[in-house]
């Protein structure tokens, strides 16, 4: 194995935490995440057994840029896929078909892929978003809770009381039973063929735009779809099997643009008692969030001015000549504080290169 391929598979065993690849440990791992896909192994087993190889062999500077970037979408199926951009397994069976020479690594879906993500490759960071989950445990904790429907761990005990409440009053209501009974009736093909499974409601339209096509009577599916959407709404329901109804739930979610908190209409809302708003929070920092606030944003504003002065002030020294410590303290003063010692000068150095 050469130089380049020896630094890729270390780089990538370090960012994964692996002292080395073993596939039972990868699977196990892998295995802890509820939306797992049968791809998932493979494409980390591609980064770390066959990449290297692919690297040694290949000479072109863009065949380890987009290993790199390859590398990236393997960290966020590593780490939990809910974060990130929807199915980033697919981005990277994308790139694992350039490396491979199924398409080309030149093609424009490559170009884009690579260039929007190619300066994530060092710190994670992809423009505003990141690749870099700081918690993941915390994010990787939340997926089991999502897909075990167990949303009431983000309740206190008066939400899920709430809850509780009106659940009680829809498996009691006589015209819920009747009304479930006439779609029974009205729609029996339909009931039988999605026997002992979840019947579900269509999504939940984003700023209500409607993006699935609206309700239609067209065919015989887009009418008990536009009943079921009916009887759904009446009752607050995501779902029916056979028949017990599932409510919409008080829920909180992450999704790869944000922490999404959901009230449904039925619950009355309390801001301070119904959500434990604590245990939201450390979901949403998991992501890494930056502090925010007039005294955050000015010291900000002021380390990027004091960085650029000392890359100015770095690039000044090393024209006279000075190295290390002298270079270091020469940056210091020219940007006026010279208490600082020299890690903070090359981390001001360093926010800046």
């Amino acid at each position: 194995m050469d130089t380049r391929s020896a630094e890729f598979l270390k780089k990538w065993e370090r960012i994964f935490g692996l002292p080395k690849f073993e596939a039972e440990a990868v699977r196990s791992k892998l295995a802890l995440s509820p939306f797992e896909k049968d791809e998932d192994f493979g494409l980390i087993e591609f980064l770390f057994v066959r990449l290297p190889g692919l690297i040694e062999q290949n000479t072109d500077p863009r065949f380890e840029q987009v290993a790199q970037v390859y590398g990236l979408f393997c960290r966020a199926v590593w780490q939990s896929k809910t974060p990130f951009v929807a199915r980033p397994q697919t981005y990277a069976l994308q790139l694992q078909k350039a490396l491979q020479g199924q398409i080309g690594i030149d093609s424009p879906q490559i170009e884009a892929i690579v260039r929007l993500c190619g300066q994530s490759i060092e710190n994670g960071l992809c423009g505003f978003n990141t690749f870099s989950i700081k918690e993941p445990q915390i994010v990787q904790e939340a997926d089991s809770v999502v897909y075990g429907g167990a949303y009431e761990q983000y309740l206190t005990e008066l939400g899920r009381t709430k809850y509780k409440e009106f659940e009680e009053s829809l498996l009691h209501s006589e015209e819920f039973k009747q009304d479930w009974e006439l779609i029974k009736k009205l729609y029996p093909e339909r009931i039988e063929e999605n026997k002992g499974r979840i019947i579900h409601r269509r999504l939940l339209s984003e700023r209500s735009w409607d993006r699935v096509g609206g309700i239609r009577f067209d065919t015989p599916e887009d009418e008990f779809t536009a009943v079921y959407e009916l009887f759904c709404w009446k009752y607050y329901l995501w779902g029916m099997k056979d028949d017990t109804p599932y409510l919409q739930k008080p829920s909180v979610n992450i999704t790869p643009l944000g922490t999404q908190i959901f009230i449904p209409t039925y619950m009355s809302y309390d801001t301070k008692r119904d959500f434990d708003h604590k245990k939201i929070g450390h979901l949403h920092k998991a992501r890494g969030v930056r502090r925010q606030g007039y005294a955050f944003s000015e010291s900000r504003a002021e380390k990027k001015k004091l960085s650029a002065l000392a890359l100015q002030a770095k690039q000044k020294g090393k024209e006279q000549g000075l190295k290390g410590d002298k270079l270091y303290q020469f940056i210091a003063e020219e940007i006026g504080q010279p208490w600082l010692d020299d890690r903070a000068i090359r981390k001001l150095c360093k926010a800046t290169d």
